[in-house]
């Protein structure tokens, strides 16, 4: 660019070059600049990538219009610009459908350089339509039916460069095509217990939801056992283990990076998928006509499924803690900061509501657990990784809040002596003061998002009970 001066740069591939650098900006974690600073350097890139490209993304005519419209989704959903996200999403799906990306025909008329740019833009895609699906709890852009290309695969083309050697860069392949086939159980999920998040079917029956449960529980033991041997999950225990002097390598570096990110994908799943059965048993516990029998079948089927989500989301939470608690080079092993604060956020309302129905006798035939003691502990420590995630970042700070508040009421409402628990508390009359007037963002990704005020969390949660958590939807915690 420099020897030509720019003359013969086109706009839309320097726009996609700035969208590349909004992004490094917005999540960039090793220089240690705060939240404020990162998201005023990144708006730079951003504002001058959409000057460049802004007459080009209604076109969607070219496959880096695809990749801008990519990025630029992803970077709106880290500035908690909910609607311009989805919105920016919706013209990337249809762009990348005009160009035939999604079909082996249409690109059999291309180099094999460009028929893999286009696989890849694919499936790119189609991993932001299921984790927006997920995250703002609608239903998918993409049927699961239009995804039928090959994974991506290595080429000769994908050369060693001074900065990333070649052994790294085909485990980044492989990482990305271990979320490709992790995502497309997220849309069996999404699809068999959540009806799409559209929102019109009634509640599954105690078996069915069960039955599903068991049978994508055995998918993911196949997913987790075909990992590559450097990708395998990690634990909070293995955590522990990793070397604390700075590490030379790139392979070995990125090798733990995507296990922790991979970790943290596979575990967030694993809440969704047994979540339904929490549901079930926080309806039983709010509802004046319980139907015994369903009652007893939750109670003998349902139990060793909520210790399965409460496990998982203890282990998102302790990952989470356990590597923002680290100085140095682990403090960069997390994703973008917005998917740590979704999963550590939903991970905590699944544990207070699940630590509730282990209150509740009239629900459990069984003790509270020594899970479930060690498990209260949990929602107080995801707040305090929260403080620790990214400094300065009001939307962190908020859900932080939001879950020390949260937090209080669980503490406040313990058995008495006599192993009674306290009505299911309103959040109105236990959650004391107001959070700060610079919290002026909402800790859902959602199209209200960016409107919510002060009080709109709390009341929408006593209006359906805390952590009603709607079959409806994916995301509503």
């Amino acid at each position: 660019m420099s020897k030509e001066n720019f003359a013969k740069v086109r706009r839309t591939w320097l726009g996609l070059l700035n969208m590349v650098l909004a992004m490094s900006s917005m999540t960039a974690v090793t220089g240690g600049a705060k939240a404020d600073v990162r998201i005023a350097e990144s708006d730079v890139f951003y504002e001058r990538g959409l000057g460049l490209c802004g007459s080009e993304i209604l076109r969607g005519t070219t496959l880096e219009v695809v990749q801008f419209l990519l990025l630029m989704g992803q970077y709106l959903q880290g500035t908690q610009k909910s609607v311009q996200a989805w919105t920016v999403h919706g013209l990337a799906v249809k762009a990348a459908l005009q160009l035939g990306l999604h079909s082996r025909n249409a690109s059999k008329s291309f180099s094999t350089l460009e028929q893999e740019m286009r696989k890849r833009t694919w499936y790119g895609c189609v991993v932001l339509d299921r984790t927006l699906s997920m995250t703002f709890g609608r239903p998918a852009a993409i049927p699961d039916n239009y995804v039928k290309l090959d994974l991506p695969s290595k080429r000769d083309f994908d050369e060693s460069s001074a900065l990333v050697n070649d052994k790294t860069t085909f485990l980044s392949l492989t990482f990305f095509n271990s979320t490709i086939t992790l995502y497309k159980q997220l849309w069996n999920v999404l699809d068999l217990l959540y009806g799409q998040n559209i929102g019109c079917d009634d509640p599954l029956p105690t078996t069915e939801v069960i039955s599903n449960i068991f049978s994508m529980e055995q998918w993911l033991f196949s997913w987790e056992r075909s990992l590559d041997p450097n990708l395998q999950l990690i634990s909070t225990f293995q955590l522990d283990s990793m070397p604390r002097d700075p590490i030379t390598s790139s392979f070995e570096y990125y090798s733990w990076k995507f296990r922790v990110i991979l970790s943290l994908r596979y575990l967030n799943l694993r809440v969704l998928l047994h979540r339904p059965v929490l549901v079930k048993f926080i309806a039983a516990s709010r509802s004046q006509n319980r139907d015994p029998q369903d009652l007893k079948l939750l109670q003998q089927m349902g139990m060793n499924s909520m210790q399965i989500c409460i496990e998982s989301a203890m282990e998102v939470i302790g990952i989470v803690h356990g590597v923002v608690s680290e100085p140095g080079w682990k403090h960069s092993l997390l994703g973008a900061w917005w998917f740590s604060l979704y999963y550590t956020f939903n991970a905590a309302l699944v544990i207070i509501g699940a630590v509730w129905v282990y209150r509740d006798k009239s629900l459990s035939t069984t003790p509270i657990t020594a899970q479930a003691k060690e498990a209260e502990k949990y929602p107080g420590l995801a707040a305090e990784a929260l403080s620790k995630l990214d400094d300065g970042n009001r939307l962190v700070d908020r859900c932080r809040y939001y879950l020390e508040q949260f937090n209080a009421v669980l503490v406040s409402s313990e058995p008495d002596a006599n192993g009674a628990i306290p009505p299911f508390p309103s959040l109105n009359s236990a959650r004391g003061t107001l959070p700060p007037a610079d919290f002026g963002l909402s800790p859902f990704g959602m199209e209200l998002g960016e409107f919510m005020m002060d009080d709109d969390l709390v009341a929408m949660i006593d209006r359906q009970g805390i952590l009603s958590m709607e079959p409806g939807s994916a995301y509503h915690p």
